[in-house]
């Protein structure tokens, strides 16, 4: 190969690496969720904020489709309860009804090079307060929503692990604290029988967990789903080495 042909061929295999990074850049800037909706309205004493998230650069089209979808029809619905409730409020109440407000949201947790992590959550308030929230882990390198599954695909008992983990650090918090997590049961006849079974089978279809910016799991827990309201909602970082 002469001088001027090793040239050519140089200039256009940087060009061709060029193209290569600047299309990988792209190609994970595609990983975002935005705002596909927004509603605030006020009826009386009843405020309602809903702020619907929308994913994008998903390879499984379909699930991010779908998903998208549950978010808009779950933020209409709520909508359509919130307004005819307030009016029935109204009605009853048009001078100085009760007050009431509630949110659907979303918020970015972080967003690097590896990972977006986001959760969509609801909070409701009239007197006491309510919270719920679900979490969405995304993996830019593979454009999927990481599974706990996934994550622990080489310990398939891995869900027993980490409820003996958490409960562990539940009863360690217990020693030592006045509030308790419900472990047991929860506390007075009259409350609701809080069950860690069905609590912790449910963590990966309601989606309570995520990756933190370091890689570890992290366990969360709604409002009132295994500790008294006052204490929160309650995340557990799950320990890398549990499972080495």
């Amino acid at each position: 190969m002469n001088r001027k042909s090793f040239v050519l061929f140089l200039s256009v295999l940087l060009l061709t690496l060029s193209a290569f990074s600047t299309a990988a850049a792209q190609d994970t800037s595609e990983i975002k969720v935005l705002e596909s909706e927004s509603y605030k309205i006020t009826i009386g004493n009843y405020e309602a904020e809903i702020l619907i998230p929308e994913m994008s650069g998903l390879a499984d089209s379909a699930e991010m489709t779908e998903i998208n979808q549950s978010f808009s029809d779950h933020g209409a619905e709520l909508m359509a309860n919130f307004v005819s409730e307030a009016k029935a409020i109204r009605k009853e109440y048009p001078v100085d009804g009760p007050h009431y407000a509630m949110q659907y949201k979303f918020e970015v947790l972080y967003d690097n090079a590896e990972r977006l992590v986001f959760r969509k959550f609801e909070f409701s308030a009239a007197g006491s307060s309510n919270y719920s929230a679900q979490y969405f882990t995304i993996d830019k390198a593979g454009k999927k929503l990481v599974t706990l599954a996934d994550h622990y695909s080489q310990h398939p008992d891995y869900m027993t692990a980490i409820r003996q983990e958490i409960e562990s650090s539940m009863r360690a918090y217990n020693q030592s604290n006045e509030m308790k997590y419900w472990i047991d049961e929860a506390p007075g006849a009259t409350d609701p029988k809080v069950s860690l079974d069905q609590v912790f089978s449910k963590i990966e279809e309601n989606r309570q967990y995520y990756l933190n910016q370091d890689g570890d799991v992290v366990i969360t827990f709604n409002k009132y789903d295994v500790a008294p309201g006052a204490m929160g909602t309650p995340e557990f970082v799950i320990p890398a080495d549990l499972f080495k």
